[in-house]
């Protein structure tokens, strides 16, 4: 593997099942934006920044950490219904929300008196001529794929919550290329001033497909859970601890969130005040987990700096929650039969060392092809791990360096 990862990069990471392909995101050592790609069982490194530079694309630099872990937003997804997948991060100098295909296209349609520089121009910001992204915010994406199209999520600098999204086949008819749109969520539902995201909070996001609704989940200035969800034509919001009963978060918190297609429901995970993992889910009406998930599996509770990370197989219809403790990771499962636990250092051998503290950044994703899951972290030595759970059972992959 290249460059070793920047002390404060976060991860980024997705499967392609179109082409079989892992792909994979973080900022190394030199600033520089770097993509790992695995196919016929083989991981490639590509320098992106490099690698576009080469047909006259010149990317900015990511921005760089702030001085906690995952201090770069990095977030990605694959788009089967454009046959690629998208990685979005924010410039360095600007704030600006860069947004690019991958693999990085090199052509697009150009109008009439336009540029194929300015149709290829990634700077998503500039294009559409909305807030930069602000101090402290998260990114989150997916693609919408019965509709065809590619969406992306951040909180501005003017502290609302704002979309941008395109629709496969449309075409900007002054720049060319994507036809990229904005929406402003938070003035769309009326969740503004204190009902907007508290600064430097949380933000996830996913498609509901089986509903054909998407979801955008944040914690607000007040430290409630709030969730914005598109039905029916328009945006509308949710208090998710008025609508469950369930308690506050900590004050801290990541929050993780996905859709299980196979069973119809959405679940949206986060610590409560008092230390324990803590789920909400919806299968008709948004409901209080219980117990929750700490009690319930026996599981140590999260540091007070861990990363949250969750997701569903649809292969063997499951649904995983991994955090970090002071010592090691641990994977809340629940595959038809109840919440289980795993060690997942311990699980997967020698191969597997700790990460590198308590608040490392994680990725981790299905690989519905490969009937196989995967997490990537840093450990000790600041090198990147892979671990990816084949059967049953829980193996250490590759590492950089």
């Amino acid at each position: 593997m290249p460059e070793q990862p920047s002390t404060y990069t976060n991860l980024a990471g997705f499967a392609n099942e179109y082409n079989n392909t892992q792909n994979l995101f973080y900022v190394g050592q030199d600033q520089r934006l770097y993509w790992l790609v695995w196919q016929n069982g083989q991981w490639t490194p590509i320098d992106l920044l490099t690698q576009l530079n080469q047909v006259h694309i010149t990317l900015p630099f990511p921005i760089a950490g702030n001085g906690s872990r995952s201090g770069t937003p990095l977030s990605s997804n694959a788009f089967r219904a454009y046959e690629a997948g998208f990685l979005f991060y924010v410039a360095n100098d600007s704030r600006h929300l860069i947004g690019l295909p991958i693999p990085p296209v090199t052509g697009a349609p150009v109008p009439v008196g336009g540029s194929l520089t300015e149709a290829l121009n990634p700077d998503l910001t500039a294009r559409v001529g909305v807030p930069p992204v602000g101090p402290g915010s998260p990114l989150a994406s997916y693609a919408w794929e019965s509709q065809k199209s590619q969406h992306v999520f951040y909180i501005g600098d003017d502290g609302n919550v704002w979309e941008l999204y395109f629709l496969v086949g449309q075409v900007d008819p002054k720049l060319g290329g994507f036809l990229w749109q904005a929406n402003n969520l938070s003035v769309h539902t009326g969740y503004t001033g204190a009902l907007a995201p508290k600064p430097g909070g949380p933000l996830v996001a996913y498609m509901f497909e089986s509903q054909g609704t998407e979801h955008v989940v944040y914690i607000d200035k007040g430290n409630t859970i709030r969730e914005l969800y598109y039905s029916g034509g328009k945006w509308a919001g949710n208090d998710l601890l008025e609508a469950t009963g369930a308690p506050a978060p900590r004050g801290n918190t990541h929050l993780a969130g996905y859709a299980a297609e196979y069973e119809k429901t959405q679940h949206v995970v986060y610590v409560a005040g008092n230390g324990d993992v803590q789920e909400l889910y919806w299968n008709g009406a948004w409901r209080k987990g219980q117990p929750d998930l700490t009690e319930t599996t026996g599981a140590p509770k999260p540091a007070s700096n861990s990363v949250l990370f969750g997701w569903s197989v649809e292969y063997e219809k499951s649904e995983h929650v991994i955090y970090s403790d002071t010592e090691t990771l641990w994977e809340l499962y629940h595959n038809g039969g109840g919440w289980g636990l795993t060690d997942l250092i311990a699980s997967a051998g020698s191969g597997a060392p700790p990460p590198v503290d308590s608040a490392t950044p994680l990725a981790a994703y299905p690989f519905e092809n490969q009937n196989t899951d995967h997490i990537l972290y840093l450990d000790q030595n600041n090198q990147l791990h892979e671990l990816y759970r084949s059967g049953n059972a829980w193996y250490a992959g590759e590492k950089t360096g």
